[in-house]
């Protein structure tokens, strides 16, 4: 009896050796890709430094394969972080895909930049966590945000934070992303069992387990300064609000950073730390601006500022324009590194920029929204 126990462990084990083996050869290659009965078919992703074509591709078929995707990061260490260099159209394409794609849920439970980010926005269910961490980082690295992030930042309430997001990359919070409308739903550990509750529920009822499972507001305490602080959302309103120039705003946003770090001389302990959360974000803000190419910021601030483009916000018409911008934007000489004389410069480049795009991309159409910018 014995041996028969000893070899029925051994064979036990065997078996878990080999299923572990395979987990670890389906991590390396960063897709996971099983299918359920009446529910969705789940692709894991962890953290990734670059993705390249045959990822993106394999990621596309997925998408065109199942009847609907979940994407999850694994063990918490959040989404993948950026697609190599040269592959925008794969890149585009493979957003555009999952854009389209009905019963598409993303679960980012750590750290979600770049395209991981992008991803998240694109899903029809966004669920966050306390563990979430989410920047924009595009912009940053001479890019435009991706077409599914620029649709949700502008859907952003209060509309002003959905811009400097896009132009500081600044990081938000699983709350701060409910609140703003960036994600649906915030879940207070989405554990094993929320994903295997998930994995076996119809389509159609994966809005009941999702209520059932999340907290509905988040908590307060969870929040990041930048939207729990109605002070830090005046200093932005005051900066953003009114219809000016970048660099108009790039000065509104000094100004309210010098009036921060007076208020930080008060002899209130209540006011210095209302102030110290204001300085804070506007520091990390104004940072992140420096650090970025002035004819990215400035095309990513037309695209949604000016009214002109609204029309391709409803349309995948975007998907198809930040593809080529950011494909022009890779190759582009004319984008040196910050100052004030390079981003009033940038202003004209980056209307030339859009304008040169459009009438390469979209010259065979005629959509009354934009033919003024094509001739």
């Amino acid at each position: 009896i014995s041996l028969l126990l000893f070899k029925c462990w051994s064979m036990q084990q065997e078996v878990l050796t080999r299923f572990q083996q395979e987990v670890e050869a389906r991590v390396a290659r960063g897709l996971c890709l099983e299918t359920y009965p009446n529910a969705v078919r789940e692709i894991s992703i962890i953290n990734h430094n670059d993705w390249d074509a045959a990822q993106l591709n394999e990621l596309e078929k997925a998408l065109n394969s199942a009847d609907g995707i979940v994407l999850r990061s694994l063990g918490g260490n959040g989404l993948l972080n950026e697609v190599k260099s040269g592959f925008e159209n794969e890149r585009g394409a493979t957003l555009k895909a999952l854009t389209e794609k009905s019963n598409t849920l993303a679960i980012a439970d750590g750290i979600t930049t770049g395209f991981g980010a992008a991803l998240v926005s694109a899903c029809q269910w966004r669920i966050v966590s306390p563990r979430t961490t989410y920047a924009l980082t595009q912009v940053r690295q001479g890019m435009c945000p991706d077409a599914a992030l620029l649709r949700r930042l502008k859907e952003c309430k209060p509309k002003v934070l959905g811009l400097f997001l896009a132009l500081t990359g600044s990081t938000l919070g699983g709350t701060d992303m409910t609140e703003t409308g960036l994600a649906t739903h915030f879940v207070k550990d989405p554990s094993l069992r929320l994903l295997d509750e998930l994995r076996f529920t119809p389509k159609d009822n994966i809005d009941i387990v999702l209520d059932r499972n999340c907290i509905s507001p988040p908590p307060p305490h969870l929040a990041c300064p930048i939207q729990s602080s109605p002070h830090v959302t005046a200093a932005l309103e005051r900066a953003l609000l009114n219809d000016a120039s970048l660099i108009d705003i790039l000065d509104r946003l000094y100004t309210e950073q010098r009036l921060a770090r007076s208020a930080l001389q008060s002899c209130a302990w209540h006011t210095r730390e209302l102030a110290e959360e204001v300085s804070d974000v506007l520091d990390e803000g104004i940072d992140a601006i420096h650090a970025s190419p002035p004819l990215a910021l400035q095309t990513t601030f037309l695209l949604l500022t000016n009214p002109d483009f609204d029309v391709f916000f409803s349309s995948n018409d975007l998907d198809t324009l930040i593809t080529a911008l950011n494909h022009r934007l890779a190759s582009s000489v004319h984008n040196p590194e910050f100052s004030r004389a390079n981003l009033i410069e940038s202003q004209q480049a980056a209307a030339h920029l859009l304008r040169d795009t459009l009438r390469a991309t979209f010259l065979h159409k005629h959509l009354g929204g934009f033919k003024k910018f094509l001739f």
